[in-house]
């Protein structure tokens, strides 16, 4: 009784073992393990990966972390095609025809049409980025800026006077369109004009091609290529790495209910043995109460701590140790009245959890019944694996009080489905579904729209200001080179620039937090559509904050009139930013990451701590965020691919990008950050469905916006979008084409036929002894506690609790949870002590195949062979029909008959005909292979 009662903060152990909370948070990181004869680890032989390893080795510890760097390698090598495909010709091109210029042309005509020409020059000159742009070649008069592009500025001079008379031409005539010319000068301005000769060239069709048609082709067969693979990565995976989800089925559709886990484990015995049920409860909030009430108890057992400290003359650690005290446990001071305000808190939140307690427990739902063999789960999917037809027959019989289809429960029509793992259920969410549910949805997704709008607005003012800004200094500039006057340069362009780009960092963080917010609130029931969803919302908002946004509110109007004021290709425009922030988005995280100054930070904050569980807290390494980590890849990928067209080095930036990314978030998760939980492969299915965006998006920016005016635009345009539409609407034929399909439920486990029972440890499967454990280690109470709940709910020995063993299901529970809590959660989710065994009688609407001696362990009875008349509902394979065939070649088998599969109330048992005390073989139906006979008999469905 008292392993589970509260562990007062007095009992906290008074001397912190920093080499044991150290230890400790190694043993929470990504470790290689080494395992036994059942393929599971062995508990204590844990080690660093090293840094090379494959990623099928780490997927059989961390299956959505093998896929994300398998995500990365496959993005490399698709910035690899579109830089080759896309990227060399546009480039060769443009470094063959860069027409860019600081000169411009002043052409004088006077009234008795007289000519002459000076050159004059400008002094802000295009960056070599716009060098490497399609914007080079100067051959667009609507795109090409007459800040970067060689231009004729022509005026006509009311006078007969030679034009050599007529003393310098640039200070005299300054183009119309300089903002900053005085009244005097626009008298005498010229109008300016790209020169004649560069308007007679066009965009070369590869240009076109590859922006419009050739990248869009790429992106579709990549995303293609890649599905299939991680797939089949995925399978892989799974087949390798021995987990509770290989012999477990998430049962949907009980509804709120009150039935017991012994009336679960008798219905699902129908399909095996049944070696635990765990069912999802409306015991949501209080989870959360028992935890923030754990960490409220552990903050005032720290404060606590720090206060005898202070009482016996010790000092409050300098500014590191206000900090920690500020950090982690929400004070700076920690005199009596400090102890005194989270001792009140503590007993609030006590109170709620007490209140919270009283409150009536149901089944809300769902169930997560772990089988004792892989097979047995089979059982259960392809039992309620139902047709098309039959699942309207069932729908259309049961509103006339007919039952059809798969076996109910309670007359209840259920689903078996594919279960996430233990570590990847957000149990606290779980009393949130249903109406709630999609309304909390609907309400984040407004909020993100309503944040990226304010967002938008907000970088669109500052964007405007900045072109401004810079268009005056470039007049500015060009007007004082002219007339010999000296500018000075307030600054002011720079401050904006510098503005304007921490405005889109300081938007972009804080939209990636209002994500955040938004996603937790929607209360996912797991951690794998937690994080997709999370992905989701980051990349759109990144990816609308950082390319849409710019692109849309830079000046480019390509209106005839406007020729010369596009910026999109002027110093310090739209490319040179592009080009800018993909190198600090390719590098600068990927740096700040690897450096983790907040993580060293924590470390070496972590020695003021003087209880044992607040050292073992700080000390914890930090979360590898997948979701944070597809949403930055998807990023860097998307601004490479929607500036590519006009930007080719981007695929090279990219390219780059990713390789520094690869490695420096290889050497984080392997070396210092915490173990990712098992989740499915969502986020590859997100990558997938963003790319397909992507290549729609990047088909209409680069039609509307890059090449819209070109002549042959069009023509690729349609022809890209007609591809793109076909790819759509018939994916399901390219997926069954290409073999892109996975049948989790069907797949290969890697269980190889031992059971759960003996995967936990029990019976033969007892994994060998570890080496004792020092007394007296350090280890805190709490940790003493925590590891008496679980082997509760294990069913272990103390002793036994470090040996390698799968996990099982049950919500996370603090150590120092009420006892009552402690006591209805080793109740309601402990192991069963044996499994249930398996009913061979088949339920109502069940079929055979999945019941009858299929029940028992794998290789313990006779099973039948499918044949040729499966079709016919003969054998194994068509759910029902009259009896199992085996050739003339095997020999049935001996010993008496099973018993009858089903029986239906009131329909007398079939019997065997005998004769002389020697059973008569039944004769085999008509059509029959020669030789065949009946060594099983059962009653058709509907008997």
């Amino acid at each position: 009784a008292r392993s589970l009662s509260v562990v007062s903060e007095s009992e906290m152990a008074p001397k912190v073992n920093f080499e044991l909370a150290a230890k400790r948070s190694t043993d929470k990181r990504l470790l290689h393990y080494d395992v036994d004869a059942r393929n599971v680890a062995i508990a204590g032989t844990g080690r660093p990966f090293p840094l090379e390893v494959s990623h099928a080795a780490i997927g059989k510890h961390s299956e959505g972390l093998a896929l994300y760097f398998e995500t990365i390698k496959f993005f490399l090598f698709l910035m690899l095609a579109l830089l080759l495909f896309c990227g060399l010709s546009p480039l060769m091109h443009s470094a063959n025809n860069n027409n860019l210029s600081t000169d411009y042309t002043v052409n004088v005509q006077t009234s008795n049409g007289k000519y002459r020409a000076q050159t004059c020059t400008r002094e802000t000159a295009a960056s070599a980025i716009v060098g490497t742009s399609i914007g080079a070649p100067c051959n667009d008069p609507l795109t090409a800026s007459f800040y970067s592009c060689p231009t004729l500025c022509d005026v006509l001079v009311d006078t007969n006077a030679d034009p050599a008379t007529l003393g310098d031409l640039c200070a005299q005539h300054l183009p119309c369109k300089n903002s900053a010319l005085t009244a005097a000068e626009k008298a005498n301005c010229c109008e300016e004009r790209l020169m004649p000769e560069l308007e007679a060239g066009n965009m070369p069709a590869g240009n076109l091609a590859c922006g419009l048609f050739v990248s869009v082709l790429t992106l579709l067969f990549w995303t293609a290529f890649y599905h299939k693979k991680q797939l089949e990565n995925a399978q892989r995976i799974n087949r390798n790495a021995v987990t509770v989800g290989d012999y477990a089925v998430l049962v949907q559709g009980l509804g709120e209910n009150t039935l017991t886990r012994a009336q679960m484990a008798e219905y699902m015995s129908h399909y095996g043995e049944v070696a635990s049920v765990s069912f999802t409860k409306n015991v949501g909030s209080l989870l959360k109460a028992e935890k923030d009430l754990s960490e409220a108890k552990m903050r005032l057992a720290e404060l606590k701590a720090w206060n005898e400290h202070g009482k016996a003359g010790g000092d409050g650690g300098g500014r590191p140790g206000a900090s920690f005290r500020a950090m982690f446990t929400r004070s700076v001071d920690y005199s009596d009245a400090s102890v005194a305000k989270a001792e009140k808190m503590c007993v609030k939140l006590k109170q709620d959890v007490e209140r919270l307690a009283t409150l009536p427990v149901v089944n809300n739902g769902e169930a997560f019944v772990t089988m004792n063999y892989e097979a047995h789960a089979n059982n259960a999917f392809i039992d309620h694996r139902r047709g098309y037809g039959e699942l309207a027959l069932d729908y259309l019989c049961g509103c006339c009080g007919f039952t059809w289809g798969a076996p109910r429960l309670g007359g209840k029509r259920l689903a078996m489905v594919v279960p996430p793992e233990p570590d990847d259920v957000n149990w606290e969410n779980v009393n949130i579904r249903g109406k709630d549910w999609y309304v909390r949805s609907v309400h984040a997704w407004l909020g993100l729209g309503a944040g990226l709008g304010v967002g938008a607005a907000i970088q669109i003012v500052f964007e405007q200001l900045r072109e401004d800004a810079r268009a005056e200094v470039i007049d500015a500039d060009i007007r004082a080179a002219a007339v010999g006057e000296s500018v000075t340069d307030d600054g002011s362009i720079g401050a904006l620039t510098a503005f304007s780009g921490f405005m889109i960092v300081a938007i972009n963080v804080s939209l990636q937090y209002l994500a955040k917010v938004l996603t937790r609130y929607q209360r996912f029931h797991t951690r794998t559509n937690f994080e997709a969803s999370l992905t989701l919302k980051i990349f759109i908002a990144q990816v609308v904050n950082t390319a849409i946004v710019p692109i849309t509110s830079s000046r480019c109007d390509r209106d005839v009139g406007t020729e010369g004021e596009c910026l999109w290709y002027a110093p310090g425009g739209l490319i040179e930013s592009a080009f800018y922030l993909q190198l600090f988005n390719a590098f600068l995280p990927d740096l700040i990451a690897y450096l983790d100054f907040a993580g060293k930070s924590r470390e070496a904050m972590a020695k003021h701590a003087k209880t044992q569980d607040m050292a073992e807290l700080a000390m914890e390494p930090t979360e590898f965020i997948l979701a944070e980590k597809y949403a930055a890849t998807l990023k860097t990928v998307s601004l490479a691919v929607i500036y590519g067209p006009v930007l080719p080095i981007s695929y090279f930036i990219a390219l780059c990008g990713l390789c520094i990314t690869y490695c420096s978030d290889k050497y984080i998760a392997l070396r210092r950050a915490r173990k990712p939980v098992r989740m499915k492969t969502q986020g590859t299915l997100y990558v997938v469905m963003g790319m397909r965006v992507l290549a729609f998006t990047q088909l209409m920016i680069s039609y509307d916006l890059w090449f819209g005016e070109e002549k042959q635009a069009a023509d690729w345009f349609f022809g890209a979008l007609v591809i793109w539409i076909l790819w759509i609407l018939f994916l399901p034929l390219i997926k069954a084409c290409m073999g892109i399909d996975r049948d989790e439920a069907f797949e290969d486990g890697g269980t190889g036929g031992i059971s759960y029972h003996t995967n936990m440890g029990k019976g033969d499967g007892a994994a060998p002894p570890l080496p004792p454990r020092p007394e007296d280690d350090g280890e805190s109470e709490l940790s003493k506690a925590d590891k008496l709940i679980k082997c509760q709910l294990l069913n272990v020995k103390p002793e036994d609790f470090e040996k390698g063993r799968l996990d099982m299901y049950h919500p996370p529970l603090p150590a120092d949870a009420s006892q009552g809590t402690v006591g209805n959660l080793v109740a309601e989710y402990r192991l069963f002590d044996a499994p249930t065994k398996g009913n061979p009688e088949l339920m109502r609407g069940q079929k055979p195949r999945t019941g009858g001696f299929n029940v028992n362990p794998p290789g313990h009875a006779p099973r039948p062979q499918a044949n040729m008349f499966s079709f016919l509902n003969f054998g194994n394979a068509g759910g029902g029909g009259n009896g199992w065939f085996t050739s003339a070649q095997q020999p049935a088998p001996q010993g008496p008959p099973p018993p009858p599969q089903y029986q239906h109330p009131g329909h007398p048992t079939p019997q065997y005909a005998s004769h002389g005390g020697v059973q008569m073989q039944m004769m085999p139906p008509p059509g029959a292979p020669p030789g065949a006979h009946v060594v099983y008999m059962q009653p058709p469905p509907g008997a």
